[in-house]
């Protein structure tokens, strides 16, 4: 008699949501998996080709008790464009104990991960997000490994070269079939590892490639961004109480058990400071991106100036961050010539 009714209500639910505008199918349900997953509205639309769940006996050499796995991943709405192409969720059991992790809980592998922005004036709140804790860690954080910072400025002629003379113009853009622009400003950085401090996090890019494209007379411009190997990793901090229960395996489990209340608490609370990130490649892109729309850009140039030349008054001809002096001058570069 209740599956009867619980039938009843979901038929009636999905028969309505019909008549005012959506729509949610599922093409196939196996035991552990559903598959070709498709929402719709007349704002936002979303599809997913599989969804499954894999159990996994925790041993001392993994100790995971199961993988979430995401196929194709596709949404859309008036904002913006997503796409993924695999995304993997591996819940651990007692990651502290066993050594894997330093505290969370979930590691989530993301792979072929694409974001396309249709303008800087109107942002998803989750970009908005990732965009302020990002800029807060560079103004805020510590450099602590950058192995090499370019940035290169490419001007293209606004006429043709006239009286014989010529040179060398670079017109081939970040991505593939982009038409010349009369600026674009380059900046690639490698193995650049940040430290916040406040939240124990650690920002690690193995390469990290960012293309600003503007024109001299029309009023627009784009952004690219392209990131591989992207971390997230929470960075443990240990105090004395601490370290003392690690030296034993049995005081180690009796703290790992005692504490177990206290993660749940701070997972219901906070549930990101559970998770670990890995993007194996990350693209965004804006497609009409203007730097006067991005208020956090300009606090951020703000304070960089402050930083920077508080750093150069204090310890004049002394470079006392080489990584840190190297990408403030390629910022303020980029920011001082858009501007015009």
């Amino acid at each position: 008699m209740l599956y009867s009714l619980l039938a009843f209500l979901l038929a009636t639910s999905l028969y309505f949501a019909r008549i005012f505008g959506y729509k949610f199918r599922v093409g196939r349900v196996r035991l552990c998996s559903l598959y070709n997953i498709s929402y719709s509205s007349r704002r936002r639309s979303f599809s997913i080709k599989l969804v499954g769940i894999k159990l996994h006996r925790p041993r001392r050499d993994s100790p995971y008790w199961a993988i979430i796995v995401m196929d194709g991943l596709d949404y859309t709405d008036n904002k913006c464009q997503v796409s993924l192409q695999r995304c993997e969720t591996k819940l651990w059991i007692l990651p502290v104990l066993f050594r894997f992790t330093a505290g969370p809980w979930i590691a989530v592998t993301l792979h072929g991960f694409t974001v396309f922005v249709n303008s800087s004036k109107a942002n998803p709140w989750w970009v908005e997000g990732l965009r302020r804790n990002l800029l807060a860690t560079i103004l805020n954080g510590e450099t602590i490994r950058l192995n090499h910072s370019n940035t290169k400025v490419y001007l293209s002629p606004l006429t043709k070269s006239m009286g014989g003379f010529s040179d060398e113009v670079e017109t081939s853009g970040l991505r593939e079939g982009e038409p010349p622009e009369e600026l674009r400003v380059r900046s690639s950085l490698s193995q650049w590892h940040i430290l916040s401090a406040w939240n124990s996090r650690m920002y690690t890019f193995d390469d990290l490639e960012a293309e600003l494209r503007r024109s001299w007379v029309a009023d627009r411009g784009s952004f690219v961004m392209i990131a591989k190997g992207c971390r997230w990793t929470k960075v443990p901090v240990f105090g004395q109480s601490q370290e003392r229960y690690r030296k034993a395996s049995t005081l180690q489990l009796l703290y790992a058990l005692y504490s177990f209340p206290m993660n749940i608490m701070r997972l219901c609370r906070d549930p990101i400071s559970a998770v670990d990130v890995y993007a194996s490649r990350a693209d965004i892109t804006f497609g009409d991106f203007r730097l006067r729309d991005a208020e956090l850009f300009h606090h951020g140039a703000v304070q960089m100036k402050e930083e920077y030349y508080k750093s150069e008054t204090r310890y004049p001809g002394i470079l006392e961050d080489f990584a840190w002096d190297m990408f403030v001058q390629a910022i303020l570069a980029t920011f001082q010539i858009s501007a015009k």
